[in-house]
Formats: C-alpha cells, structure tokens, sequence
C-alpha cells in the first residue's frame, strides 16, 4: 500500500508523491503507534524526506500498517491524497 500526493521539497513541486509507511511500532500500552512516513519521487527513486509520525492505534483495528495510513489520511497535509 501507499499515497500518492502532491508535495513540495526545497521550494521544488513533487506532483503525485510516493508514500509509504515503514517500520510501525505499536506503544506499550497499545494504544498508540509510531511509524516513519517515506516521501519518494516514483517507486523506485530514493527517498527525498522522511518523518516519524505518532497515532492511535487499536487492537480491534485492522493490521498496524492499514491503521497508519488511515490515520495519516486524517492530517491537513495529506489531505486529497489518493491510495495507491
């Protein structure tokens, strides 16, 4: 799974975004999730920025993977993503 979503790095537009989770760790009391963010260009160019996000996490929730991108799907700056 990934997004697609159009971005901006170093003054530069990057139009349709490739994004994709990585390394989800679900907190201790699980109830809460941390994972990176991967921002490439295409599939198979290399990463131009990486971020760790922090969200909610459920244990009657689908897998920790689909929960993080739904979660992301929430935030002001992947708004009108689209799945890829």
């Amino acid at each position: 799974m990934a997004l697609l979503i159009d971005t901006t790095h170093k003054g530069i537009p990057v139009q349709q975004a490739y994004v994709t989770v990585e390394l989800p760790t679900i907190a201790p009391d699980k109830v809460g999730i941390s994972f990176s963010v991967w921002f490439r260009s295409s599939p198979e160019q290399e990463l131009f920025r990486s971020v760790t996000c922090d969200g909610p996490y459920s244990l009657e929730g689908s897998d920790p993977f689909s929960q993080a991108y739904e979660y992301l799907k929430t935030l002001p700056e992947f708004e009108g993503c689209t799945d890829c």
